[in-house]
């Protein structure tokens, strides 16, 4: 009897947990290093002949899984515990086709910022300058700003500039050693990060908030959203304190007669209460055209019976099922469902701490019902009139927009949450 918005994710359809890089891929590394048996440390193989000498004496490695595409930052860190003889070593991300034996950077669909000269690589042998050099107890991190498909590195906590743009997923954390002795540790977050990373990111949201917060509205507009919203679900008593309390915005006007905002309010109180004969005696009285539609109809029976299941009048319950409820059977395969769904209700003691049913005993079933009656109510006096309050349809464009931006960006980025943006 609800909807559910594009942007949210309901209980039932939650998505599994991305899976998250935490150790070096053992199964597919360079012959250029040795893993340390924690699977996060990693030594170049000073046993081979050459010992650095060429370009593809590079010991490469990645994270056993790729960057997760759902945050606003990815991040990791790598201490050098050795810069060996040459500081050769690298960080940075690659896809999954990167050849083991070169530095990250190097190749195709690779980044990399190298030690031995501070600068940025991607896709070339040539780099750029960049930042500095690091060395022995250095602690160097790589991100990736999802979102904004952007780059960066970091040196003992400290951020560099942005190194790359446009980068597209999906990509592995990357290291590689390239001269004797070098020795890394990896940190793919099991341990705190040198770097504040927690502080960027709410630094970061700080600032998109406040860009959102800057840009100026009409005169009079929120007001007459909000007005609009009230209206349309019936909330009188609520409307006529945003009356009292303010002027009049320019522009706004009364949407509904005053007799009709309160009976719709009256209306749904009775539902939110869970007085549904009462409701629906008022409908009968005052709107008897609305009780020939048989589908909502169908859903105050429904509720009718979870709320005699909610006073534990389990006989009563089955009673007011067989006769009012028994007529709907097999008309269609909606109603079938839910009627299915609904008599459930009677198959538990306690069906309100059930998980299966649990849903159904909430303020939130009636406040679904609630909003079923007011669009009908409101279609007897505008049929052509929507369904929505503008308030809500302004709500879905946000959450569709937010949508397409990030379908945009090869779904790279946070998954926008509507209810974390109201709260802010």
């Amino acid at each position: 009897m609800s909807e559910t918005w594009p942007w949210e994710v309901t209980e039932d359809k939650q998505e599994e947990p991305e899976p998250v890089p935490y150790e070096l891929n053992t199964t597919k590394c360079g012959n250029f290093l040795f893993v340390g048996k924690d699977k996060l440390s990693v030594t170049y193989n000073n046993s081979v002949t050459t010992s650095g000498a060429h370009n593809n004496d590079v010991g490469a490695i990645q994270a056993n899984n790729p960057v997760p595409n759902s945050r606003w930052i990815y991040y990791f860190e790598v201490e050098i515990k050795d810069k060996g003889a040459d500081g050769k070593i690298a960080i940075g991300f690659s896809d999954a086709d990167f050849k083991l034996s070169r530095q990250p950077g190097w190749e195709k669909n690779s980044y990399g910022y190298h030690g031995d000269d501070g600068k940025r690589y991607h896709a070339s042998g040539q780099g750029l300058a960049y930042a500095e050099t690091y060395t022995t107890g250095d602690v160097v991190g790589a991100g990736i700003r999802l979102g904004s498909q952007e780059m960066f590195f970091t040196k003992n906590g400290r951020l560099f500039p942005t190194a790359f743009r446009d980068v597209r997923l999906p990509l592995y954390p990357t290291i590689a050693v390239h001269s004797k002795n070098e020795c890394v540790e990896v940190n793919f977050g099991a341990k705190p990060f040198v770097f504040d990373l927690e502080a960027v990111v709410a630094k970061e949201r700080q600032a998109q908030q406040d860009a959102v917060e800057s840009f100026q509205l009409p005169p009079g507009l929120v007001h007459r959203v909000v007005q609009q919203y009230l209206q349309h679900y019936g909330y009188s008593g609520t409307l006529a304190a945003l009356e009292a309390s303010s002027s009049p915005a320019p522009g706004s006007e009364q949407g509904n007669p005053r007799d009709f905002l309160q009976k719709r309010s009256e209306i749904r109180e009775l539902i939110l209460a869970g007085n549904i004969d009462g409701a629906m005696e008022e409908l009968a009285s005052a709107f008897p055209e609305v009780l020939q539609d048989t589908s909502l109809m169908f859903h105050l029976h429904c509720q009718k019976l979870i709320e005699l299941v909610k006073l534990h009048s389990f006989q009563e319950a089955i009673e007011y099922a067989r006769t009012h409820l028994g007529p709907y059977q097999g008309q269609d395969t909606l109603h079938d469902t839910t009627l299915q769904e609904v008599m459930a209700v009677l198959a538990y003691a306690e069906p309100a701490e059930t998980p299966a049913v649990s849903h159904m005993m909430g303020l939130g079933q009636r406040e679904a019902v609630a909003d079923a009656i007011n669009a009908a109510l409101l279609k007897l006096v505008a049929p052509d009139a929507s369904t929505q309050a503008p308030m809500m349809v302004l709500l879905k464009h946000l959450g569709l927009t937010q949508q397409e931006l990030r379908e945009a960006t090869g779904s790279q980025g946070e998954v926008y949450d509507l209810q974390r943006a109201l709260t802010i």
